[in-house]
């Protein structure tokens, strides 16, 4: 998993490290513009003193962000092994890289398809490892919908919004893939009859 990590975001990994580089050279350069260094103690030292910890805190925030990433890629994996989203890929779901053009966000593995020309997404909720999220996008431009839907504002956009369908694997209701489909093509009905237009966040070659 290590390895996809690195595959997927070689080019960011140096995007972050030479920015916190940047950020703490200029941090301690400041700090130590202000501070009193000791007489006995020489310029060359002091500036090796930062050095080091400057390459110490990137390190660790380097690491940190590995961990972060295989947590959640490990939840997502774990969860979609479970019946029937393990047969996902059969109803024409397919891996995608999400934040792929990104220049810092790091690139993330999800599952995409497109039914009745919505984008469907399917992801893991980090909060709640347990559920699994289908999320339908379309355009924000009718404000008045049925109850049952769960609408969700994504990717900090206003103008998109998601109905958002959650599965939890432990108390699962579903007794095949086929009654999944169903589900979503009924939501994406329901969206076409109340005129919402397919929000394409993601272009899929």
């Amino acid at each position: 998993m290590i390895r996809d990590f690195f595959r997927l975001n070689g080019k960011k990994i140096k995007n972050w490290l030479l920015l916190i580089v940047i950020l703490f050279s200029i941090m301690m350069a400041i700090i130590y513009s202000f501070a009193k260094i000791p007489q006995e103690q020489s310029t060359f030292k002091s500036l090796l003193i930062a050095a080091v910890f400057v390459v110490t805190i990137t390190l660790l925030i380097f690491f940190l962000f590995i961990i972060i990433w295989m947590t959640n890629q490990k939840r997502r994996n774990k969860a979609l092994t479970h019946f029937p989203f393990n047969q996902l890929t059969s109803i024409g779901f397919q891996s995608y890289e999400i934040n792929k053009n990104k220049i810092y966000d790091f690139t993330n593995i999800i599952l995409l398809n497109r039914i009745n020309d919505y984008q469907v997404i399917v992801d893991v909720n980090q909060n709640t490892p347990n559920n699994i999220d289908f999320q339908i996008l379309f355009e924000n431009k009718n404000p008045k919908s049925d109850n049952y839907i769960k609408w969700k504002k994504v990717f900090n956009n206003d103008k998109i919004l998601s109905a958002k369908l959650s599965f939890n694997i432990k108390k699962n209701r579903l007794k095949s893939i086929d009654e999944l489909n169903r589900e979503l093509i009924k939501i994406t009905n329901q969206l076409k009859r109340e005129n919402f237009k397919p929000y394409i966040e993601h272009r899929q070659d």
